[in-house]
């Protein structure tokens, strides 16, 4: 069997063409003439004696050998990413590089301090943090482009190792002069009675409340959609409608926004948080004391 010989170029060169599906846009992000490019792709292909991407009208897809051989490819360059860290890293100290994939909950709420307390007492490791939605979080730490997620139960989890993480509690938001701001507590169906300002399409918490609303034989055509949560809470302020909102975020919003969290009286409005891994046992140093980390810390606070 001929050994196949790829240089580290080749390689990255490989794993851009992947991503973008574009030679031109594999070949700007990479800084490299397109026919350059091109050359490394057609060599690779040659050494294989296999087609690795098919060229037509769209631009660059995949065969199904590309896509078994991505995540070894990743993985090589994660593991070189991560030896060049440590190389130079803090000869007193531990270095290393961590990819993190959350949830915007995640985000807003425990992971910014949380990080912050990590990186003081880890000053040698960075890391790569991302925002998606539950499913995408999923989905790209099975596929090896990230060493952590967090998010909620309820994507497609299996093969991964699920690792409880802190409790979101969901509320109502209303205006301050609102008719349910008086209110003790809330059902879903009290909030559907008015204008909603919903979470982001696709968004887990947006699943929760159209499964909720269906149980009840209600639908909700929110009156807008806002991804960031301090806009969110903005329009409500405006009384553009009532909206449910994690509300560990409310510590964080300006005292000045005359809005008012009430306590919402469902089952399904406390959500667990977990951290995911593909496998612990091959985790990268770094990455498994962030996860260790992280545990710590769940059990560290009040939620």
């Amino acid at each position: 069997m001929q050994r196949l010989r790829f240089d580290l170029v080749t390689l990255r060169l490989f794993v851009a063409v992947y991503e973008e599906r574009s030679l031109s846009k594999a070949a700007e992000r990479e800084f490299i003439a397109p026919s350059a490019l091109s050359k490394r792709i057609t060599d690779m292909e040659q050494m294989l004696n296999r087609e690795l991407f098919i060229r037509n009208h769209r631009g660059i897809e995949p065969t199904p050998l590309a896509e078994q051989m991505m995540p070894y490819v990743r993985n090589v360059m994660r593991d070189l990413a991560q030896m060049s860290e440590m190389a130079h890293g803090d000869e007193h100290g531990i270095s290393g590089y961590v990819r993190i994939i959350t949830t915007m909950a995640a985000t807003c709420q425990y992971l910014p301090r949380e990080l912050a307390l990590f990186l003081q007492r880890y000053p040698g490791i960075r890391v790569d943090l991302q925002e998606d939605v539950s499913q995408i979080v999923a989905d790209a730490v099975h596929e090896g482009t990230a060493d952590l997620g967090i998010m909620f139960a309820g994507a497609n989890t299996a093969g991964l190792q699920m690792f409880p993480y802190h409790m979101d509690v969901l509320t109502a938001l209303v205006p301050d002069d609102h008719p349910l701001a008086t209110c003790a507590a809330l059902k879903l169906g009290q909030l559907l009675d008015y204008e909603i300002v919903g979470p982001r399409k696709g968004s887990t918490l947006e699943s929760l409340i159209l499964q909720a609303a269906r149980e009840l034989g209600r639908d909700i055509k929110p009156r807008m959609r806002i991804s960031a949560f301090d806009t969110l809470c903005q329009m409500v302020h405006e009384d553009l409608g009532v909206a449910v909102v994690p509300r560990h975020y409310l510590n964080q919003i300006n005292r000045s926004i005359a809005v008012t969290p009430v306590p919402l009286d469902e089952p399904w409005a406390a959500r667990q948080l977990y951290v995911c891994v593909k496998d612990l046992e091959r985790l990268p140093v770094a990455a498994r004391m962030l996860l260790t980390f992280l545990q710590e810390q769940r059990f560290a606070g009040v939620e």
